[in-house]
């Protein structure tokens, strides 16, 4: 738990069985670099950026098993939970909820491999690889997403993200469901394959799309 840190780097470690998360950005906790650690069983998400947390760097971390999600981007006491975060290679599987979830407006999703997660989660926001909410200009780029209860990839009310180069497989709900007032996306080179419901549903009339494959 780290709460108001700046220009830090935290890193290598291993946290198990945590009760509470496993590893949470609190209040503005800007310019961090979060890489090389190992979460496993998180009481709540494995990594979390709350309330304003911004600038961050969240790499090649090893999530799996956290009751909740793997890393989330959320608000508390109404504030947001951060912009220009970028959340990379990393490896997250098994959790109870989604893989990736929150606002990250501004913000690179980047290189990711999710898998098997949504577990336990109640509702279609909770069950997905990746769930984002309410966020604007994003980058979803280059991700992996299989085996999730939900969707692969699920943007609810998402306006300019760039959804690029993913490859969404084996997921229970679909591949990828934009949903609410998203507009203004781009679905480019995406793979979309074996996906039980619609592979690739899009809601916005000002989407650009194109060079996707679905089967």
């Amino acid at each position: 738990f780290a709460k108001y840190c700046v220009d830090n780097t935290i890193s290598n470690n291993i946290a198990t069985d945590s009760t509470e998360g496993g590893l949470h950005l609190f209040y503005a906790c800007n310019r961090n670099i979060v890489t090389g650690n190992i979460l496993s069983n998180s009481g709540q998400n494995g990594i979390a950026l709350v309330s304003g947390s911004d600038y961050n760097t969240i790499g090649s971390n090893i999530i799996f098993g956290s009751v909740r999600g793997g890393i989330t981007s959320t608000s508390a006491f109404g504030i947001s939970g951060g912009t220009d975060n970028v959340v990379t290679g990393n490896i997250i599987s098994d959790c109870g909820d989604n893989g990736i979830s929150g606002n990250f407006s501004d913000s690179s999703i980047m290189g990711n491999i999710i898998h098997n997660c949504g577990l336990t989660g109640t509702a279609v926001s909770q069950k997905n690889g990746i769930y984002l909410s309410s966020a604007d200009s994003v980058e979803v780029i280059g991700n992996r997403t299989t085996n999730c209860s939900g969707r692969g990839i699920y943007l609810n009310s998402v306006t300019k993200a760039s959804v690029i180069g993913n490859r969404s497989k084996n997921n229970t709900a679909g591949g990828l469901l934009e949903d609410g007032t998203s507009d203004y996306n781009t679905y480019s080179g995406n793979n979309f394959l074996n996906n039980s419901g619609s592979n690739f549903t899009t809601v916005g009339t000002n989407d650009e799309i194109g060079h996707n494959i679905t089967s």
